[in-house]
């Protein structure tokens, strides 16, 4: 489960946070005045993600929508907004 914390919170805690992550393997979201600007995970879960997603990108890349607006475009949009599974700290 991807849990939210605020950006003051991750300043505070740092350290409980890396031991949540190395030994329970939580994700979480950093929340800056309401964004999300990163995620904090374990390593070979962030890899994985971001090879998922490469291989992901390629297949779709150049795919039109009927909108007309291509499926990589859709893809990095979804990227950039993690709203999805995510619940609060």
């Amino acid at each position: 489960m991807i849990k939210t914390i605020p950006i003051k919170k991750v300043r505070t805690n740092l350290g409980e946070l890396v031991n949540q992550i190395t030994y329970n393997g939580s994700t979480f979201v950093v929340i800056r005045k309401g964004k999300p600007v990163m995620r904090l995970s374990p390593p070979d879960e962030a890899s994985d993600i971001k090879e998922r997603m490469e291989r992901l990108m390629k297949l779709a890349g150049s795919l039109p929508r009927e909108d007309g607006v291509r499926m990589k475009e859709v893809i990095y949009r979804e990227r950039r907004n993690p709203a999805h599974g995510i619940t609060k700290l």
